[in-house]
């Protein structure tokens, strides 16, 4: 397929930090081996937010009114998660 051709070139040639374009089912199956493995109590306690923006995280974490921690999945880079943290300073 061309487009897997086309992937596999970028794949290859993609040096850290710059942006590739990865399959969904690779992004997603990459995020459940994460949940699965590291993260499985978290989620299941309602722990992991999931997926939501840097913006969303920061809105969502405005409205709470103590210290947390919001754990999300990266909407920019590949298979990685994000923490954001609201202290007693807001």
């Amino acid at each position: 397929l061309p487009v897997a051709e086309e992937y596999q070139l970028r794949k290859n040639s993609t040096t850290e930090g710059e942006w590739k374009l990865v399959p969904f089912f690779e992004w997603f199956f990459r995020l459940a081996e994460i949940v699965n493995k590291y993260l499985y109590s978290m989620w299941y306690n309602g722990l992991v937010y999931g997926f939501c923006s840097k913006e969303d995280a920061e809105n969502l974490l405005r409205c709470v009114p103590r210290s947390v921690l919001l754990v999300r999945f990266s909407d920019i880079e590949y298979a990685k998660i994000k923490i954001s943290v609201k202290d007693r300073n807001g």
